[in-house]
């Protein structure tokens, strides 16, 4: 026989049977939502972490490229401006002798590091500036062919300036990476 709540031998009227599933079943509705409401926060919070972990990494990703370039540029442009100011003074003397052997030497190191510098900031840049780059590599050897009085220092650091500009120009700057850059 089935015990009253009171623990008397009576049985449970049909109301309170209904009263007892009733609560039954909304305890367990109640789990299910609360579960469903649970993983629902949960994922939003993954999702919110997820993000945030993205845009800092974009963010950190984007400052380190542009520190990349801005250093690969000045040393392209050290690069070519000592290469340029090497060679010509190797090209001064009479070759053989053991200043044009120990000129020659410090062009040639410089020029490696020319076409090193000019080769790593090409491999940043965009494909058109690129192209640029690779063109001020061109202008050199006609230069080195040419003479260097037949093309001033002048004519080659505004050929570097210029492109140096466009590099610059092509880096994008806005208010949340840059909060402090005046637009």
């Amino acid at each position: 026989m089935a015990r009253g709540r009171d623990g008397s031998g009576g049985g449970l009227d049909c109301a309170e049977r209904f009263c007892e599933k009733e609560d039954l079943r909304r305890a367990v509705i109640g789990l299910r939502g609360m579960s469903v409401q649970t993983v629902l926060s949960s994922l939003t919070g993954l999702v919110i972490g997820a993000l945030g972990t993205y845009v800092t990494f974009y963010l950190r990703g984007a400052l380190a490229r542009r520190e990349q370039i801005a250093k690969s540029l000045a040393d392209f442009y050290a690069s070519a401006a000592t290469v340029y100011y090497a060679a010509r003074d190797y090209q001064k003397t009479s070759g053989l002798t053991e200043d044009g052997i120990a000129l020659y030497k410090l062009f040639d190191q410089r020029y490696k590091e020319f076409l090193s510098a000019s080769t790593l900031l090409a491999s940043l840049v965009p494909p058109g500036l690129r192209e640029e780059i690779l063109k001020i590599e061109d202008i050199w050897d006609d230069i080195n062919a040419g003479g260097y009085t037949a093309f001033p220092s002048k004519t080659w650091f505004d050929i570097l300036d210029r492109v140096r500009y466009k590099i610059l120009d092509s880096i994008a700057y806005n208010r949340l990476m840059d909060p402090f850059w005046k637009f």
